[in-house]
């Protein structure tokens, strides 16, 4: 940097302690308008952690890596935020972005760039993220310092300490600058954009036929980029008739497959899509017909007559098992097939118990039951 140059960058460093009016527009937050967030510095950790105020109380929002100053130059303390400018010139002839004053000559800005072009950053300075070395301002990730601004309104308090806890841990940095370009600026136009994919957890599941069941029960996705729960951002659709449809519920008027795509989109994080399968069936206990009857010794077929079926018609006859007990209480046959059942022999006059059980085909809990009585006469003697 020549004399000249250096004289200008030490005037301007100077007039910025004063006054945050740079050669851009400030863009002026409403002063009325309630701050949503509060920030939390940690200077140990380098790490920003967000808190939302959520129904009068603060929950933890997200965590974002940062680079404080070197030698205790960025202040301990509570602040207010001030104005923000799209682009704001640094000190040392360089530029940022998404620069939003924390208190004086302190902002909040991305890793420097050389001039005021998205394809200058600093590829040596991004590499420090997560540890102090800056001159006094937090530097963030692109992606991050643009939360800031987007979300945290003039008068959000600001604290910045060493004993900061980070209740989600250290984010870590994401890739590295390359051509210029920041790997998490989702310009379009970024050829280096390396942003983690939201990571969703979804299941298909066997859903009970005719059942009432919320698409987004279990459901949750999170941002690693952040340490961001976005489960809130979930939207699910169903493919029906070809056509992925938005719907809440998952329709279960019919049994059979239905495919769910699960998706969340965010500004701040690279969307992610995940298609599962639901299977709906009949979930109800089979129905068992069955008569008691008489037969007469030596006759053969247990279950003569008898069939099993589903509310939703599947049959279920095959799939019966059979329990016979003798006229003298004895258990003679002990969950046999419907197969064997056919060819027990009924060797003795009385009355024989018969009880038959059938299994859902698909829920095998849900077990139908019915027990019948079989006399059995004697044969005939010819006279």
């Amino acid at each position: 940097m020549n004399t000249s140059r250096k004289v200008a960058a030490i005037v301007l460093a100077i007039t910025m302690v004063f006054t945050m009016s740079g050669p851009i527009t400030a863009e002026k937050a409403s002063a009325k308008a309630k701050p949503t967030y509060k920030l939390e510095i940690s200077q140990k950790k380098n790490v920003v952690v967000a808190y939302k105020k959520v129904n009068g109380k603060w929950k933890y929002a997200r965590t974002m890596l940062c680079s404080v100053g070197t030698f205790g130059r960025t202040p301990n303390g509570t602040f207010s935020l001030g104005n923000k400018h799209r682009w704001g010139y640094l000190m040392g002839d360089c530029w940022g972005q998404y620069c939003t004053v924390i208190t004086g000559s302190i902002w909040f800005h991305s890793v420097w760039y050389h001039n005021r072009s998205k394809n200058s950053q600093s590829a040596k300075e991004y590499a420090k993220l997560g540890r102090a070395a800056s001159h006094g301002c937090v530097r963030m990730a692109t992606i991050d310092v643009k939360w800031v601004y987007d979300n945290c309104k003039r008068g959000t308090k600001v604290r910045i300490a060493y004993d900061v806890k980070a209740p989600k841990g250290k984010p870590k940095r994401i890739g590295k600058v390359v051509r210029g370009w920041d790997p998490t600026d989702p310009d379009k136009r970024n050829p280096n954009f390396r942003l983690k994919k939201v990571q969703i957890k979804a299941k298909g599941k066997t859903v009970g036929w005719k059942t009432s069941y919320s698409l987004k029960k279990g459901v949750s996705a999170f941002n690693p980029n952040a340490l961001q729960d976005l489960s809130g951002n979930v939207k699910a659709k169903v493919l029906i008739g070809g056509r992925w449809k938005t719907v809440k519920k998952l329709p279960t008027k019919k049994t059979g497959k239905v495919k769910v795509k699960y998706s969340v989109s965010s500004p701040y994080a690279k969307d992610a899509s995940k298609t599962v399968t639901f299977t709906v069936a009949d979930n109800s206990k089979p129905t068992i017909t069955a008569k008691s009857r008489t037969v007469e010794v030596g006759d053969t077929n247990a279950v003569k007559g008898v069939s099993a079926k589903q509310k939703d018609g599947t049959n279920r006859t095959s799939a019966i098992i059979v329990t016979i007990t003798n006229p003298d209480g004895e258990v003679v046959a002990e969950n046999i097939s419907f197969s064997k059942a056919k060819k027990f022999v009924f060797e003795q006059a009385g009355e024989y118990t018969v009880t038959y059980k059938a299994a859902n085909k698909t829920y095998s809990k849900k077990v139908g039951k019915k027990t019948i009585t079989i006399t059995v006469n004697e044969v005939p003697q010819e006279e």
